[in-house]
């Protein structure tokens, strides 16, 4: 399920957790360890928020919009299928409009 997007020269963009390429959509497991024991030696959470923010962006280029859900959305099936049906909809609608 996971796809990489890559720039023009070859080079890896960005990888993400699921794609609905139909969609124009992309989505992201936000676990705990991602701002926590995954972050880079020196890195703080503000710094490793700001980087998700640009990757979104670089995503965004590569036509792609982003949906995220945590371990709380995951044990709750209501609410992560109403944010998936949500992004895939606005997705669709942006591909549209673009």
């Amino acid at each position: 399920m996971q796809q990489e997007f890559r720039n023009a020269d070859g080079e890896l963009d960005a990888r993400t957790d699921f794609d609905w390429p139909d969609f124009g959509t992309c989505g992201e497991y936000d676990g705990k360890e991602k701002y926590g024991r995954l972050l880079r030696p020196g890195q703080d959470i503000n710094a490793a928020v700001l980087y998700e923010k640009r990757r979104e962006g670089v995503l965004r280029d590569h036509g792609r919009w982003t949906i995220r859900w945590g371990v709380d959305e995951l044990n709750d099936p209501v609410q992560l299928r109403r944010i998936v049906t949500t992004g895939l909809k606005f997705g669709l609608w942006s591909r549209r409009a673009g």
